[in-house]
């Protein structure tokens, strides 16, 4: 306690970091101290050192995401949020830097690149982090501390400055504080919409973000009436704020707020900005047109958002058992915004070099993502163009690692162009479906290309590379057939934890491969099994652990026989486990799964008894289709057979739940 008044700016700045490092890792040492601890931060962020006041104001957001804090920091709540709003403040020096930042974007250069995070550290975003964690921990009881001094910024006699920090802090307290809000969004989201006109491009540029941050209230709207008075003046402001000629900062934060807004359908509780995609697209083909230089791919990245966010479930959409499955993501944009999507799309396409790092690797994305809202037909003009230029794009970073490899004074080459490539190969698959089988035939190039890219050492490569296996594998297999005797120790090779997104595309490719490769699969069991097998007992991802459970299912289905001596009771339990788990699963995914695990339990019904409670699990949270359940029905009854006298015990073993369950929806009894 007594270092916290020692005379010595050093010490005290020591002290302080060190008390940021407690907080954040040991609370629990500091709770008895809390009060003074409190006191002397508060003191810290008053002090001429600005060292000193960084590293406090930091302090404030690891402590508010400490639940035990609360009640002491309550009490200084009143002194505490006035500190924290007249440091959201711009100092001149942050001016300075921004404006000139500003001018560099406009010639088309970046500003100098900061990769040491601490450069990044700043007072000002210090202190609007922590009234946003602040707000998260107090909610609605956080808005009387603050509403006065938000009224007094918004005042219209006030400098740019102090305006921009109360548009700051609206946007920081959104989430926490919006129920309390709500009765003064009347006020709220005009007056943001409003600033997003101001003089000022920073100030422009945070009511973009504040607006984005009641992305929540804002896009959950549904009568006309209030879409009309509130979403339609939102939108229009940020697409102006899109086109704002004068200020690359002010897109910036627009494009940044779209994104932001796209993200609001993660919790399928709200439409998102689904009902307004058809409008929105010419706009943001525009800005696709008319950005330059650092900027040029920010409307790409929109667009990506926007497309992606039509890929969450609706809230209408939401599929319940015995329900209509959702609609496709297809129907919700219209055949219009496809045209015109493609149309303006590969006109930049075509009028990019292969070799333009900077724009090229954002349009090659962008069209990733309108794959999967378009048709066959939408694509049967430009597919073997995609195709071929993808693989130039592929063949020409191959060669360059190849280079790099042979000669070490070479820079190792970026592979933006090629992940970029590979992933859309893969969507063009998956868009083509079966007639992609025709356009691999034609190119005889593409599959020797893929195999190839198995050899490059690079994860996220490897990610794309065997994604667009299976999917090839999926479609076009007789094209990948001759050579799946090389690609399956490729597969073997990564079948391990330590880069688990590889794991999960390596496994799953591997499982579209065995679908169809049938019998021939024989030989690779003892290669890929004992992996698989050891895998799915390990605490993996979800994403991981269904990968590897449809994978063993998947090559049980073909050669059960083959399987099942590496399959002991646990390892088929964890199986079930993780096939209960999924929800979504591709219906072809599903079948071949659910068949493959009724094999299993049919060939080997010892080695299932002990865990039959999962395989019952299984059956039954899968929502079974009807030809299904029927499987279910038969697999147990031979079960019950095989299992003779010892079916009895086994059965009055499981939780009533489940015995009631078997018997209404599979006809499975004692």
């Amino acid at each position: 306690m007594a270092l916290f008044t020692d005379p010595s700016a050093r010490i005290r700045l020591q002290v302080c970091q060190a008390l940021g490092i407690l907080v954040e890792f040991h609370a629990d040492f500091l709770l008895p101290q809390l009060d003074y601890i409190i006191k002397f931060m508060l003191q810290c962020m008053q002090d001429a050192d600005q060292s000193l006041v960084l590293e406090a104001s930091y302090f404030w957001e690891s402590l508010a995401e400490i639940e035990p804090c609360k009640d002491t920091l309550r009490e200084y709540l009143n002194v505490l949020m006035p500190l924290l709003f007249q440091k959201l403040l711009f100092t001149d020096s942050e001016i300075v830097i921004a404006l000139a930042e500003e001018q560099a974007s406009s010639r088309g250069r970046r500003g100098v690149e900061q990769d040491d995070e601490w450069a990044e550290r700043s007072v000002r975003k210090a202190c609007a982090g922590s009234v946003d964690a602040l707000a998260a921990l107090f909610e609605d009881e956080l808005l009387p501390h603050v509403l006065a001094m938000l009224n007094e910024t918004a005042q219209s006699n006030k400098p740019w400055q102090v305006l921009e920090a109360g548009v700051l802090a609206l946007g920081a307290i959104a989430s926490g504080c919006l129920h309390a809000l709500s009765p003064h969004m009347q006020v709220v989201m005009p007056f943001l919409v409003a600033n997003t006109s101001h003089q000022s491009p920073f100030v422009r540029g945070t009511a973009c973000w504040s607006i984005s941050r009641y992305g929540p209230w804002l896009l959950g709207i549904t009568d006309e009436a209030g879409r009309a008075q509130f979403v339609s003046p939102a939108l229009l402001a940020l697409l102006g704020c899109m086109a704002d000629a004068s200020s690359p900062r002010v897109c910036d934060a627009a494009c940044s707020a779209f994104s932001l807004l796209a993200e609001c359908v993660d919790d399928g509780t709200c439409p998102g900005l689904a009902p307004y995609v058809d409008a929105l697209l010419p706009h943001l083909l525009s800005c696709v047109a008319s950005y330059k230089g650092a900027t040029a791919s920010l409307p790409y990245d929109v667009i990506i958002a926007v497309l992606d966010s039509l890929d969450s479930p609706q809230p209408e959409q939401r599929h319940e058992q015995g329900s209509e499955p959702p609609r496709s993501p297809a129907q919700v944009l219209s055949q219009t915004s496809v045209h015109t999507l493609l149309s303006q799309l590969f006109a930049k396409w075509n009028a990019l070099p292969d070799n333009d790092m900077r724009n090229l690797p954002a349009v090659l994305e962008c069209l990733t993502s309108v794959m999967s809202h378009v048709s066959v037909a939408d694509m049967a003009g430009f597919a073997p163009t995609v195709l071929e230029r993808c693989l130039r794009l592929i063949q020409a970073d191959l060669a360059a690692l190849q280079q790099a490899a042979q000669d070490p004074s070479r820079r190792v080459p970026d592979t933006d162009l090629m992940e970029c490539a590979l992933d859309l190969l893969c969507a063009l698959a998956d868009v083509l479906k079966e007639a992609a089988a025709q356009l691999f035939a034609g190119t005889p190039a593409a599959v020797p290309l893929l195999c190839e890219c198995l050899k490059v050492q690079n994860v996220s490569v490897l990610l794309s590379t065997f994604c667009a296996i299976g999917n090839v594998a999926k479609y076009a297999f007789a094209q990948l057939q001759p050579v799946v005797p090389h690609i399956i120790p490729a597969v073997k090779e990564h079948l391990n934890e330590n880069y688990q997104t590889v794991c999960t595309n390596a496994s799953w490719a591997l499982g579209e491969i065995a679908l169809r490769y049938g019998d021939s699969m024989r030989p690779f069991i003892p290669m890929v099994l004992p992996d698989l097998a050891r895998l799915i007992n390990l605490n993996l991802s979800k994403a991981l652990a269904k990968s590897v459970a449809i994978c063993i299912a998947r090559i049980a289905l073909v050669v059960v026989d083959a399987v099942t001596p590496f399959l002991n009771g646990k390892t088929i339990a964890c199986v079930c486990l993780s096939l209960g788990k999924t929800r979504n699963l591709d219906a072809g995914e599903k079948d071949s799964a659910l068949r493959g695990l009724c094999a299993v339990i049919s060939h080997s019904p010892a080695a299932v008894a002990s865990h039959l409670p999962y395989v019952c699990h299984a059956m039954l949270i899968c929502h079974p289709s009807a030809e299904q359940a029927q499987l279910f029905a038969q697999t147990l009854r031979g079960f019950a057979h095989a299992a003779g006298p010892q079916w009895a015990p086994l059965y009055d073993a499981l939780p009533p739940g489940t015995k009631r369950a078997l018997l209404e929806r599979f006809g499975v009894g004692p």
